[in-house]
């Protein structure tokens, strides 16, 4: 029992318990409500909205031009230029947001939809202020917008299956998704004034230097998302129709489950920065035991999910949906790749070596096309889900031990997967 105590009462346990807890309840809900709204749409429907959905997401990846991660960096280690971080944030995610609503305004050329586009022009406003968020993330306070995240996360359900249940059309459900979005926004901005640190004497960041800090990033980022989503835009092109909602069902499961992705990630990154500039071979120690840790429950959650599958599809979608099972089984292989890259991103932006993220991309596309590509024409989205847990790992494992510029990741990697079957701590 003292045990327990002793890890409940933590700093970093009781840090990634507020900072997961939210996300816990959005993955439980998020599944609830795609279910209900997967059965409702039927497939063809289904994969229209969630196709838009991410389009509209992928040209939101520009509210980056203020990055998250470098504005819970600096939070982190420079409290003394919170007010000004929290400014130069602003300014450039609002312009990236006009930019991306720009972008999204225009899609319905290509795909139709008109209504439902125009609706979800508006998603990248509300992704703006999460730079309250990150700024809370950078001093260690996971704990005040914890019930932010769990509120949306509820009414958004809420409002998901009223809509189901009310026989309403499918703009409605894209709404539901900027209402959200929406609320979440506007209390990050009533939360604002409580930022730790915000009191501090104030030195400057400029919005330029900021700028350049995310970059990198933006540019890597939206190069990444585009090619994770590469595999729905070929299904769309090559086989489009129910398809495409089968291989949604799945991506869906396993994008909320990646919703945690980002607590582990978001809790590890303050501390960890701190102690490169503390002690690098203190640091090293730590990023080893983190990638064992993230292989080997990356690969038993895979294997969990493969073996589960025959029941959890028809379970929460029912019968309709099965063919989506085989689906699910290759795709479970995707995740160690999914955890592995977010703590590798990670390390990157605490080592300042973000480009990286640019060259694997680069690197990675011709043969993300044709691994994806040959599994679509052979097997349809079987093949595709089977595709992308290939391209995965060669991204995130292969690269990181063969690619001489992630040589400090691949060293890191390569001690970890020597200790594969070992369980114990650090």
């Amino acid at each position: 029992m003292k045990v327990f105590q002793r890890i409940f009462a933590s700093a970093k346990v009781h840090g990634a318990l507020w900072h997961a807890g939210p996300r816990i309840l959005r993955l439980g809900s998020g599944i609830i409500a795609s279910a209900v709204v997967a059965r409702y749409l039927g497939p063809e429907n289904f994969g229209i909205l969630s196709f838009a959905t991410m389009m509209a997401t992928l040209a939101a990846g520009l509210v980056q031009l203020g990055s998250l991660e470098v504005v819970s960096k600096n939070a982190a280690v420079h409290p003394e230029k919170m007010r000004s971080l929290l400014r130069s944030a602003m300014k450039l995610r609002l312009g990236g947001a006009l930019l991306a609503g720009i972008a999204i305004s225009v899609l319905p050329v290509w795909f139709g939809h008109g209504a439902l586009y125009l609706i979800l022009a508006i998603l990248p406003l509300t992704f703006v202020p999460d730079y309250v968020e990150a700024a809370f993330y950078g001093r260690s306070d996971f704990r005040t917008l914890a019930p932010v995240r769990a509120f949306s996360s509820l009414l958004g359900m809420g409002l998901r299956l009223y809509l189901a249940t009310h026989d309403k059309p499918i703009e409605a459900f894209a709404m539901v998704t900027v209402i959200e979005g929406g609320t979440t926004a506007l209390l990050f901005l009533w939360f604002r004034k409580k930022i730790p640190g915000g009191n501090l004497p104030q030195a400057p960041f400029p919005s330029s230097l900021l700028f350049r800090q995310s970059m990198p990033l933006v540019a890597s980022s939206m190069v990444v998302a585009a090619m994770l989503k590469l595999d729905q835009l070929l299904l769309q092109a090559l086989r489009p129709g129910a398809d495409v909602g089968y291989y949604y069902v799945v991506v869906r499961l396993f994008e909320m489950a990646g919703v945690l992705i980002p607590s582990l990630v978001a809790v590890l990154l303050p501390d960890l920065a701190r102690l490169r500039a503390v002690s690098e071979e203190a640091y090293e120690r730590k990023m080893v035991f983190i990638y064992r840790r993230t292989y080997q429950l990356g690969l038993l959650a895979a294997v969990f999910g493969a073996v589960a599958a025959p029941w959890i599809i028809p379970l929460l979608f029912g019968a309709n949906y099965a063919p989506a099972v085989p689906i699910f089984v290759a795709y479970a292989f995707m995740f160690p790749s999914l955890v592995v890259g977010s703590v590798r991103a990670m390390e990157f932006v605490i080592s300042n070596k973000n480009m990286n993220h640019l060259l694997v991309s680069m690197l990675l596309l011709p043969l993300q096309l044709g691994f994806c590509a040959v599994g679509i024409h052979w097997f349809g989205p079987t093949g595709l889900a089977a595709a992308m847990a290939v391209v995965g790992f060669i991204s995130t494992t292969v690269f990181s031990l063969i690619l001489h510029p992630l040589r400090e990741s691949g060293a890191l990697q390569r001690k970890a997967l020597g200790g594969l079957l070992r369980w114990g701590a650090a």
